[in-house]
């Protein structure tokens, strides 16, 4: 797998094949922001869950996932939000989503993940607050409201 390295205003963005991984980057209210985006997949567990391990370190109040480049996302993505989802329950804001697509919208509402993830149509109202909401099509019938822990 040979890794291309772009540069961004947040930091570096490492695109590996199929997909890209943005480092986090810290927010003034205390949020670690990353985002993901092509197919998160097997492939992409190893890179995926570095950062946001460091995503979790580097955080205050809480991380920001923004997927909204995000074109696949396969049981062992949805692991490794699961998994970050356990490792940030330390800070206050949790693991927030933010403009997840429609297509992982469906998945995390077939999976039953949507009663557990918080979900944000955009970075800022994540960073915003609230519990979370559906926006590109409800198929969660808890949108809005706190999420139980896994």
């Amino acid at each position: 797998m040979h890794e291309r390295v772009m540069w961004c205003a947040g930091g570096k963005i490492i695109v590996l094949d199929r997909y890209s991984v943005m480092p986090p980057f810290l927010l003034p209210s205390g949020h670690a922001v990353a985002g993901l985006g092509g197919e998160i997949d097997l492939a992409a567990v190893y890179e995926v869950t570095v950062m946001l391990d460091d995503a979790i370190a580097a955080a205050g109040a809480g991380v920001i996932l923004d997927l909204g480049e995000v074109t696949f996302i396969d049981a062992s993505g949805l692991g490794v939000l699961v998994r970050a989802h356990h490792r940030s329950c330390r800070l206050p804001a949790g693991l927030r989503l933010a403009a997840v697509p429609s297509h992982a919208v469906r998945l995390l509402g077939i999976t039953g993940l949507d009663h557990y993830l918080l979900v944000f149509p955009t970075v800022r109202a994540a960073v915003g607050g609230g519990f979370g909401q559906q926006t590109r099509g409800d198929y969660s019938a808890s949108a809005g409201r706190p999420r139980e822990t896994l």
